[in-house]
């Protein structure tokens, strides 16, 4: 993965928790660590550090620094620290129980010659998985957030059947009315027509064989009976109309509590609500059966 720029990395560093108030420094800290390069290795002793913030792991009789980090942070080796967003996801652990003062950079000092004069937050999501891809950049919103998040928000309410609905669901970016689908004989919805519709409103729609295929789930998942499907908000989605990217994983957590509402015998799991575990990035739909009735 070539080296990331400071911008790319303060972005990646409010994903991965930090406040905005925080995030520039970490970003001027990873670049005084490593150089912005996700692969960097340190192996001399007393360190054995990886990616960005030369995370320690290491391991000796009576420290075993390695071993207790790649169980907190169930990492199946060291190598996972090369991955940008776990290594951030590390480094905020660091900073939580540490403070700043964990980098030796910063209280150096030498993190300060990375902080630039001045610079425009990114405020898409940089996709991590794909390390060859150019990753893009997206418009910085500098006014009128609170206004538009109530706006998305009324318009989830409307078209879903919602209380709350906004009076001027027009300035959400969606390609036109959308209402949620029925069974041709009116007696509820399908997964199926859900997923599409889902579509339609901007959600990713995955592990089910009309969306892509199914992965690998816990035995007996209803993804493997053609029952679920998993839904997540990507930057650039016209849910996010007038939000920065980064809220996509609180938006998914109320988008799944509406859900829930609607359809309370079904099982959906959402950030917020994952008594199962594996559902903080995405909300899991299954109707048993394959169908299901609004409440």
């Amino acid at each position: 993965m070539p080296r990331l720029t400071f911008e790319e990395i303060e972005q990646l560093a409010r994903q991965a928790g930090f406040s905005p108030d925080v995030s520039p420094t970490m970003a001027a800290i990873a670049l005084a660590e490593s150089g912005g390069d996700p692969s960097a290795h340190n192996p001399r002793y007393p360190d054995n550090s990886y990616g960005l913030f030369q995370i320690n792991m290491l391991d000796e009789p009576g420290y075993e620094l390695g071993a207790e980090r790649r169980a907190k942070y169930g990492l199946s080796s060291n190598e996972d620290l090369k991955n940008p967003l776990i290594n951030l996801k590390a480094a905020k652990d660091v900073y939580d129980n540490q403070g700043l003062n964990a980098w030796s950079v910063f209280s150096s000092g030498a993190y300060k010659k990375h902080l630039p004069s001045n610079f425009t937050p990114l405020q898409g999501q940089l996709d991590v998985s794909a390390p060859t891809k150019k990753q893009p950049r997206f418009a910085t919103q500098t006014s009128g957030d609170d206004d538009l998040y109530a706006t998305m928000f009324g318009n989830i309410a409307k078209e879903f059947g919602l209380a709350g609905g906004s009076g001027s669901p027009e300035r959400m970016a969606m390609s036109g009315p959308l209402s949620m689908p029925v069974a041709p004989n009116g007696d509820g919805v399908g997964i199926v027509e859900l997923g599409k519709q889902l579509e339609g409103m901007g959600f990713q729609v995955r592990e089910h064989p009309q969306f892509g295929g199914v992965g690998q789930h816990s035995p007996n998942s209803h993804h493997y009976a053609g029952n679920a499907i998993d839904v997540t908000i990507q930057r650039g989605s016209p849910l996010l109309a007038g939000r920065p990217d980064s809220d996509w994983q609180r938006l998914t957590s109320q988008y799944g509590s509406k859900l829930r509402q609607m359809y309370p015998g079904a099982e959906i799991f959402h950030p917020g609500y994952d008594p199962v575990g594996g559902h903080n990035e995405h909300i899991h739909i299954a109707f048993p059966g394959g169908r299901q009735r609004r409440s």
